[in-house]
């Protein structure tokens, strides 16, 4: 049999599929250029990251905020200002153990909605959504994976460069969990 060589090397594919399935949920046209502004946080969960937030740091001049495992709203010294990006990469792509995330984290992200608007970026496993308050959201994008590519498509989304093209094949609960 004849091989075909393939139209895309695995680089370029990546990048094609990751800007294509980016996910927003929540609000149909997301008002995200509201985030774009100096003063917003910037913040990430335990794990950073990196190319997502930094694509974003040398563009806009945020303030980043580093939110440890068991650390409450109140010691991370949120700023003034009412915006923050939250970016997520879950310890775990598994449900068992609540993702590797804590009980007191679900507590103080709860908190952190209620106090702050909120803008998620999540690169993980969509089910998790079922444990977040989502109805206390701004707007959540869906990456799915900690990819390079995955969080250079949802920095090029943060940035206005990009739309969520993707849909999400799941069913998640669209109860408040509080």
């Amino acid at each position: 049999a004849q091989s075909i060589a393939p139209k895309y090397g695995s680089d370029t594919l990546n990048q094609k599929l990751c800007s294509r399935s980016l996910c927003d949920i929540g609000s149909d046209t997301p008002d995200i250029a509201r985030w774009r502004v100096k003063g917003t946080c910037l913040m990430y969960y335990d794990i950073r990251p990196s190319v997502f937030l930094d694509s974003i740091g040398e563009t806009l001049d945020l303030q980043e905020r580093e939110w440890k495992k068991d650390q409450s709203i109140s010691q991370i010294g949120l700023p003034d200002n009412p915006k923050v990006v939250l970016a997520l990469q879950p310890p775990s792509m598994k449900p068992k153990e609540g993702f590797g995330l804590s009980e007191s984290f679900f507590s103080e992200l709860i908190r952190l909605v209620k106090e702050k608007e909120v803008l998620l970026y999540l690169f993980g496993n969509p089910y998790l959504l079922n444990r977040f308050p989502r109805e206390g959201f701004k707007d959540i994008t869906c990456a799915f994976q900690p990819l390079v590519p995955m969080q250079e498509a949802a920095a090029m989304h943060f940035l206005g460069k990009l739309r969520a093209f993707g849909k999400l094949p799941v069913n998640i609960n669209t109860a408040d969990n509080d």
